[in-house]
Order: C-alpha cells, then structure tokens, then sequence
C-alpha cells in the first residue's frame, strides 16, 4: 500500500504497512482523496503549523467498506461521551478528533 506523507519536511510517495482497524473502526479501501483547503496552507507553509510524523495531507476520503458498499469518510472523530455528544452535537466536542492529525492513518514514524 502506499500513501503520501510529508517526512523531514519533504512531500514523497511512501510505502505504508497494511491498515488495521481497532475497536469500533473499519477499514475502508480508498478510491479517492481531496486535498482540502485547510491543507493547502500546511503543504504550502510546513514550518508554520505543527504536523504529526508523518503526516499525510488529504483526510476527505472516499472508498470502499469490506461489505462492498461506497461509502464517504467524516474525518471528525468525537468522543461519543461528553454532554455535546450525547445531545447530538458531536461537531462540537471538546474532545474532537481529526484523521490525518490526531488520528493519523497508520501511525508510521519515519
């Protein structure tokens, strides 16, 4: 499998291990990604904001989940416990997480 990440401050086509999911997760086979707008300034201006290692830009996801179905990945991960999220208002979670920051694909360090 491959992915784009920046390592060492360099934007390069890297080979990354097969992804497992953990509690709660599936693992969706990706058709396509979009590079957001909230990451051109980070592949633009690297040095201006703080990135995971690795990080790979592109958390608007589209693909396929192990039943066969496509299906379009929400990068917001909430926590599912908190006074916002039990009331239905999960996009305002304290504890708010984003794939390809907090919960970056694969976690390989470089």
């Amino acid at each position: 499998m491959k992915a784009w990440e920046i390592c060492n401050d360099d934007l390069r086509l890297h080979d990354v291990g097969t992804a497992h999911s953990r509690e709660g997760e599936t693992v969706v086979r990706v058709s396509h990604v979009g590079i957001c707008g909230s990451d051109l300034p980070k592949l633009l201006r690297p040095n201006s904001f703080p990135l995971p290692a690795p990080w790979r830009p592109g958390h608007e996801i589209v693909g396929i989940d192990p039943t066969g179905r496509a299906v379009a990945v929400d990068p917001l991960v909430p926590c599912g416990n908190c006074p916002r999220c039990t009331t239905g208002d999960t996009h305002l979670c304290a504890g708010l997480r984003r794939l390809g920051w907090e919960r970056a694909p694969g976690a390989r360090r470089c």
